[in-house]
C-alpha cells in the first residue's frame, strides 16, 4: 500500500519542520548549525536569489562544496527553485569540473572560497556558466555573489 499522506514537495516539508520544530537543530558541521526555521527561511531566499539571477525551473545549477551545511542549504534552495542540482565531488580536477558542468549545461555554480581561484581559471570553459555563488568570508571577484548575502536577503522562493 502507498502512503500518499507522506508524499510532499521539500518546501512542504520544510513548512511543516519549521512550523513544528523550528528552533531545533536540522543540521550541523564543525563550522556551525541551522535550525528548520532558519533553513526554511535560508533556501527559499537562496532559491529567490537564483532565480533573480536568472535561473529557472529545469535548469542546472552545479554544486561544489565540501560536505556541510551550506552543501544541504544549496541543494534544497536549488530544489525549492525548481532547479537541477549537478553535486561535483569536491576533490574534482578542473577538468573533471570542467565536464561535468558542460555536460549538465550548468547555468550556475555555488562553491567555496578554497576552490574559488580554481573556478575563475575554468569559468570561461563553461559556456552556460553565468553565475557563481561563493561560501566563505574571503575576497569577492568581480561576477561573484557571496552566500551569506543570499541566504540572508528575503526574497520570494
Amino acid at each position: 500500500m502507498i502512503r500518499t499522506g507522506v508524499i510532499a514537495s521539500i518546501s512542504t516539508l520544510l513548512l511543516g519542520h519549521a512550523d513544528t520544530r523550528g528552533e531545533k537543530v536540522a543540521f550541523a558541521d564543525p563550522h556551525g548549525a541551522v535550525t528548520y526555521g532558519d533553513l526554511m527561511r535560508t533556501t527559499g531566499n537562496l532559491a529567490g536569489a537564483l532565480a533573480s539571477v536568472g535561473v529557472s525551473p529545469g535548469d542546472a545549477v552545479a554544486i561544489l562544496l565540501p560536505n556541510s551545511v551550506a552543501w544541504v542549504q544549496s541543494c534544497l534552495a536549488i530544489n525549492r527553485a525548481g532547479a537541477l542540482a549537478v553535486p561535483i565531488g569536491y576533490d574534482a580536477s578542473p577538468p573533471e569540473i570542467v565536464y561535468r558542468m558542460v555536460d549538465a549545461g550548468c547555468k550556475a555554480l555555488i562553491t567555496a572560497d578554497d576552490v574559488l581561484d580554481a573556478v575563475m581559471r575554468i569559468r570561461s570553459q563553461v559556456p552556460a556558466l553565468t553565475t557563481v555563488i561563493c561560501v566563505g568570508t574571503g575576497a569577492t571577484p568581480s561576477g561573484v555573489l557571496r552566500s551569506d548575502r543570499q541566504f540572508a536577503a528575503e526574497r520570494p522562493a
